[in-house]
């Protein structure tokens, strides 16, 4: 996840950008749907509750949804003449600590993105459901954490909007984790150390007892310092298989 979120991280804030219209149109949310609580920080390493039990950390952007940002950013570009980069700016530019993390709602932030590409609401609201058609959760990695439930602790962390729960719950993939810990509702994204000790705090493991999956090396690396262990995830068949290696150990 390549842009936005962080500076290796933009495909992680794209995949999040379906904007929550159901909760916007002031429909009821869907049974299962649940708003999380607070996460309390500051919490050292050492002093974490470890259930002895292994535990998974996943990202969901370039992960469990395959990278599309290429594709809808040159698209798009091409139908506004632009650069892709161009309409990658109007999308990201500033929102890290903006919507990323909750500061900022999505149809405000909506509101920010038109204004930059000079575009009226039937334009925008365009973009928005060719972004959202263009997102696609791998089958193959939603189906092995349903079964990997019960073997291990698993948590979703995610650099996400804050429409991202209400989707989920609308495609009814909440039950593919334990916990799901997204950054505009801790108000903190990766690679900021709380999100991972605010997971690790979820599911009762200790850093020694987690693997870490994302694709953005920097987001891994900052795991790894913590003493996760952390996968590069370049594919799903590599990503199932570390991570029952890891569980086999």
């Amino acid at each position: 996840m390549r842009h936005s979120c962080t500076p290796d991280c933009t495909n992680a804030a794209f995949m999040h950008m379906r904007a929550g219209a159901a909760r916007a149109n002031g429909k009821a949310a869907p049974a299962g749907y649940r708003r999380a609580a607070p996460i309390i920080t500051g919490i050292a390493m050492n002093v974490l509750p470890d259930s002895g039990r292994k535990a998974i950390l996943i990202d969901i952007g370039g992960v469990l949804v395959p990278s599309f940002l290429p594709a809808a950013a040159a698209a798009w570009g091409r139908r506004l003449g632009l650069a892709p980069a161009a309409v990658l700016n109007a999308l990201f530019q500033g929102s890290d600590d903006q919507v990323l993390i909750g500061r900022v709602s999505e149809p405000a932030w909506w509101d920010i993105v038109a204004r930059r590409l000079g575009a009226g609401p039937e334009l925008i609201a365009e973009l928005r459901r060719d972004l959202a058609a263009r997102e696609r959760w791998d089958d193959s990695l939603t189906a092995f954490l349903r079964d990997l439930r019960g073997r291990a602790g698993i948590a979703l962390v995610s650099n996400a909007w804050p429409g991202t729960r209400l989707r989920m719950a609308q495609a009814g993939l909440l039950d593919i984790a334990d916990e799901i810990v997204l950054s505009s509702e801790v108000s903190y994204a990766k690679p900021d150390p709380r999100i991972y000790t605010a997971a690790l705090r979820r599911l009762a493991a200790g850093p020694a007892s987690a693997l870490f999956v994302d694709d953005t090396p920097g987001h891994v690396a900052a795991a790894e310092a913590l003493g996760l262990t952390g996968h590069v995830h370049t594919g799903a068949a590599s990503t199932i298989s570390r991570i029952e290696t890891f569980l086999g150990q």
